[in-house]
């Protein structure tokens, strides 16, 4: 097994950015998102990519507690289907039968944009 994945499930994994505050740190997010399990970050990846095309201004810079909570409600609004999936707002978390959207490109979820220095 890798030391890239545990056993948190993607509320789990989306408490611990939320907490850490960490939406632009890569670094801090990627530690939570490594202690999650394989689905847990498909389903987290899936969450923060539609967070971020829909809600970039509110999730963008999220450093205070209402700035974090305004990001959390843009994407309760708009990412409803994601947020349940990750089991947030009281949905239940999909499990391991998962099937993902065929537009989400699955095969490089793990590796970071060549754009991203570390």
């Amino acid at each position: 097994q890798s030391d890239l994945i545990g056993e948190s499930s993607c509320s789990e994994i989306a408490n611990c950015v939320s907490m850490d505050f960490c939406y632009d740190d890569i670094g801090c997010s990627l530690a939570c998102i490594q202690e999650g399990t394989v689905s847990a970050q498909e389903l987290f990846h899936a969450l923060q990519m539609c967070s971020m095309e829909k809600c970039e201004d509110e999730c963008t810079d999220a450093n205070t507690e209402a700035e974090v909570r305004a990001c959390q409600e843009c994407s309760n609004s708009n990412c409803s289907e994601e947020v349940d999936a990750c089991g947030l707002n009281g949905g239940d978390e999909t499990t391991d039968e998962i099937t993902v959207p065929d537009d989400i490109p699955t095969d490089d979820i793990s590796a970071p944009d060549d754009d991203v220095r570390s």
